[in-house]
């Protein structure tokens, strides 16, 4: 279990590292063995590490080798190896042992179309700064949670609803039909949430960001 924050603004600038440190405070339990970065033009992402695959080599944020591809992941693709192999073949270079690279390259040669190869649980942001994009992608169960809100076209992701309430950008609004959900069913169903505005990526479903505007498939 990781913790992955995170948010990308349309306009250039406005990352500010403080709001990071915010929503990764908020998931700290979630990963008590380390945190990170990553500020780029108009995207902000934030890790806490729960170090199980490549302890020394898999810290995230991270990147492919020239940093245009960025990823911060929770979660374990267990057919990575796998993966690995078919990507060395293709001419890729690994610096880690971790899953977390995997993805990386995985979205370098296939994009969007990685997401039917990957067996496993996971919750992960990928921005590619090549094209000022975020991707969101959350497994086909839902075993690893994803939150999301959109204020201003502004997107903000995060493991856990706390992380997006401690940017001080969301606000806490109840939602009384997601309310009503959990207590008739002992949980909203999602994209619902008890909180106005704040949703959860369904399971098995991906959504796209880009300069304000989000797209959300299955």
């Amino acid at each position: 279990m990781c913790g992955i924050a995170g948010f990308a603004r349309p306009e250039l600038g406005g990352v500010q590292q403080a709001t990071l440190q915010r929503m990764a405070a908020a998931l700290r339990h979630r990963g008590p063995d380390g945190h990170g970065y990553f500020i780029g033009r108009r995207v902000g992402f934030a890790h806490t590490r729960l170090s199980i695959i490549d302890i020394a080599g898999g810290a995230q944020p991270l990147g492919n080798e020239d940093g245009s591809v960025v990823i911060t992941y929770n979660g374990e693709v267990y057919n990575y190896r796998e993966l690995r192999e078919e990507l060395l073949a293709r001419g890729h270079h690994f610096r880690t042992q971790s899953d977390t690279e995997v993805l990386v390259h995985a979205y370098e040669q296939w994009g969007e179309a990685m997401l039917p190869r990957l067996n496993g649980q996971f919750a992960f942001a990928i921005y590619d700064q090549r094209n000022d994009s975020v991707l969101l992608a959350r497994d086909r169960f839902g075993v690893r949670p994803l939150f999301y809100a959109l204020r201003g076209g502004t997107l903000y992701f995060a493991s856990e609803v706390k992380a997006l309430l401690a940017t001080g950008e969301v606000d806490a609004q109840p939602d009384l039909h997601g309310l009503h959900e959990v207590f008739t069913f002992w949980a909203a169903r999602p994209p619902r949430t008890p909180f106005a505005g704040v949703y959860s990526l369904e399971p098995g479903c991906f959504a796209t960001w880009r300069l304000g505007r989000l797209r959300s498939r299955r």
